[in-house]
């Protein structure tokens, strides 16, 4: 039992938009201004102890900002750290690392931008899914009965 085309558009469309989206947040983030920042504790987390929760703390124009928040990404668990072999870097508290904060709104902050890998696997996929919906549409006969 094969999709009908209007499943594989649909499919196509939300893929091809979740990438497009991914991509997007990317893009902007690239735009935010280092700012020197302070790890206060690196934690494993409760449902994995093979992952970890990175806290740091932050001055921006005068302000001290508090953040978790690893990276950007739709399909991203955006405030965990990966693994232990990512988080090597991060252990030591108190220890002074780089930071992206967004200028316009300074309670956001990551620790690295997103991978632009995963937005275009997306719009890949969704491009193929559109097109092949696009391709049996026109070539079948779920519309002519």
């Amino acid at each position: 039992m094969s999709i009908k085309p209007k499943g594989e558009i649909l499919f196509g469309i939300l893929l091809l938009s979740m990438g497009l989206f991914d991509l997007f947040q990317i893009h902007g983030v690239s735009n935010w201004v280092k700012v020197e920042a302070v790890i206060n504790s690196v934690d494993q987390t409760h449902y994995n102890p093979e992952k970890f929760l990175v806290t740091y703390s932050y001055s921006f124009e005068n302000r001290l900002y508090k953040s978790n928040q690893y990276t950007v990404g739709i399909l991203r668990k955006n405030h965990i750290v990966a693994s232990e072999s990512n988080i090597a870097h991060y252990k030591k508290d108190n220890k002074h690392i780089m930071i992206l904060v967004n200028p316009n709104d300074p309670v956001q902050a990551v620790l690295k931008n997103g991978s632009v890998f995963l937005s275009c696997l997306l719009i890949f996929l969704g491009l193929a899914g559109l097109m092949l919906g696009i391709k049996h549409s026109l070539t079948s006969n779920y519309y002519t009965r």
